[in-house]
């Protein structure tokens, strides 16, 4: 537990709302930590670091490039993001974003938010996390990250973001309000933990109001083997300027995606030599989801296998559920969805055998493999 505490801290996770200024302290900043709340076991907030990052792809050239990704709509504390922050936006801060994010592939979509995971309340690379090569390759390399941090330390300074977080406390604890009912019909980490067969160290939902209709499941590992996961999400819309995350349903599906991830992705890494084989596979998907759901075959097989694992969940709560959830994901391209629906049946009726998702990832590829090259 001490660990775990420890570990959390440094993520600005497990902090009671905090209505206090950054202070200097050796002449670096220090943000306020977090509003936040826990329910059921996941951890609820809005993150410092990744509402800093939001802002700062707001007021870039970001929104320019992709802005589905963005909430444009008109609200109050938009708003305020802007009268305060579009002054300085001539600062490198913004200027490394728009060198580094305008690129395909690069740093965009889950990049910004999940790189702010991996730095401190002062915007310092954290020593203590693994640094996701991957992640790092699409800033730049850590190098480029540390400094990231340190233009975005003097970015919070200059436009006064730790006070403008502690002023709009309130109004981030109401975002956090509005989730918490949400939870009432699902223990989302009995749920996962039970089906895949595996554990997480913490579960942490931070909300982004600046973000679009979007979200995202990173994970970060502790040098000591912990794994945290994440779902940074969106609003799904905004009505007469208040935001919603989504009714129930809606919310109930985003949490059972965007946690998944965090238990898939490492696997089809893992089992990449044999998952890269049915790449040809790729080609064979509609565009829809080539260009709206993923870009690559590995993006690919771990929607397939996320969206295949969150229907047969809607399939559990009943056949009407299941039905429109399935019909959803064909329609957004996921054409062997069915083929790993079967897969995951055959999992669950022989957990005696394949205890763990990992130990059945093979065999899930497997029901890929019957539809050889031509």
């Amino acid at each position: 537990m001490r660990k775990l505490i420890v570990l959390l801290i440094g993520l600005a996770c497990l902090q009671p709302a905090c209505s206090t200024t950054a202070s200097q302290r050796a002449g670096r900043i220090i943000l306020p930590t977090p509003v936040e709340e826990t329910v059921a076991s996941v951890h609820i907030m809005v993150h410092p670091n990744v509402e800093l990052i939001s802002i700062i792809q707001h007021i870039s050239k970001y929104g320019e490039t992709f802005p589905f990704l963005l909430n444009n709509n008109d609200f109050r504390y938009r708003e305020d993001i802007v009268r305060q922050f579009r002054q300085h936006s001539d600062h490198d801060a913004i200027r490394f974003m728009d060198d580094v994010s305008l690129k395909p592939r690069m740093y965009n979509f889950s990049a910004p938010p999940t790189s702010m995971l991996y730095l401190d309340e002062s915007f310092r690379l954290r020593e203590d996390l693994v640094h996701d090569d991957f992640l790092m390759a699409r800033i730049g390399g850590v190098d480029s990250l540390r400094r990231f941090g340190e233009y975005l330390g003097d970015y919070s300074q200059q436009a006064g973001f730790a006070e403008f977080y502690a002023e709009h406390a309130a109004y981030y604890k109401s975002l956090v309000d509005s989730v918490k009912s949400k939870f009432d019909e699902v223990n989302y980490v009995e749920e996962l933990e039970a089906f895949y067969g595996t554990r997480q160290e913490s579960y942490n939902l931070i909300l982004v109001p600046l973000y679009g209709h979007v979200g995202f499941g990173p994970h970060v590992d502790s040098r000591e083997g912990d794994t945290h996961i994440f779902n940074i999400m969106g609003p799904q819309s905004v009505e007469s300027g208040v935001l919603n995350f989504g009714d129930k349903s809606y919310f109930k599906k985003m949490q059972r995606h965007e946690f998944s991830h965090s238990f898939v992705n490492p696997l089809t890494e893992k089992y990449w030599d044999e998952a890269v084989e049915l790449a040809y596979l790729f080609e064979r998907l509609p565009e829809t989801a080539r260009k709206e759901v993923c870009g690559d075959w590995q993006e690919c097989l771990n929607e397939h296998v996320v969206r295949a694992v969150t229907t047969y969940l809607a399939y559990m709560e009943g056949e009407e559920t299941g039905r429109k959830a399935r019909e959803y994901e064909i329609g957004r391209g996921m054409i062997f969805l069915d083929d790993l629906m079967t897969a995951i049946r055959v999992y669950e009726s022989k957990r005696d055998q394949y205890p763990t998702f990992d130990s059945y990832y093979d065999e899930l590829l497997a029901a890929l493999r019957k539809h050889p090259k031509e």
